[in-house]
């Protein structure tokens, strides 16, 4: 009997999206947003949460680091039936964040993902 239907394999990172901005972004000057929404991110963690929503088995291969993003991202799939039992948490490296600003109707965004020592490891077990 298998023990999951999908595993997912990806980065992991948390998404802030600040919506109605107040003007343009200048170094050195603060502006405001109306609101904010700090979430999983990861279009390939969203995709396993979402599945394991419908009733899948879901299992999720990755990494985060041992800071408060990480935590976030792991109860936000443990929330949704994902099994983080293969997501490696570290203190060598922070979960990646990235950041959404909204203007009206248009949106941007800016990643800080620091997913790339994962797949360095992950390469490895592979070749084992």
């Amino acid at each position: 009997m298998k023990k999951y239907d999908v595993v997912a394999i990806g980065e992991l990172n948390v998404d802030l999206i600040l919506n109605g901005i107040q003007g343009n972004i200048e170094i050195g000057k603060e502006i405001f947003a109306n609101n904010m929404l700090l979430t999983l991110g990861s279009s390939t963690a969203i995709f396993a949460a979402n599945t394991s929503s419908l009733g899948a088995k879901v299992g999720f291969v990755g990494m985060i680091g041992k800071d408060s993003f990480g935590q976030l991202v792991k109860d936000s799939l443990v929330s949704k039936g994902v099994s983080t039992d293969f997501i490696i948490e570290t203190d060598n490296y922070a979960t990646g964040v990235t950041v959404g600003m909204s203007y009206g109707e248009e949106i941007g965004f800016r990643a800080n993902q620091t997913h790339s020592y994962f797949i360095r490891v992950f390469s490895g077990w592979i070749k084992a």
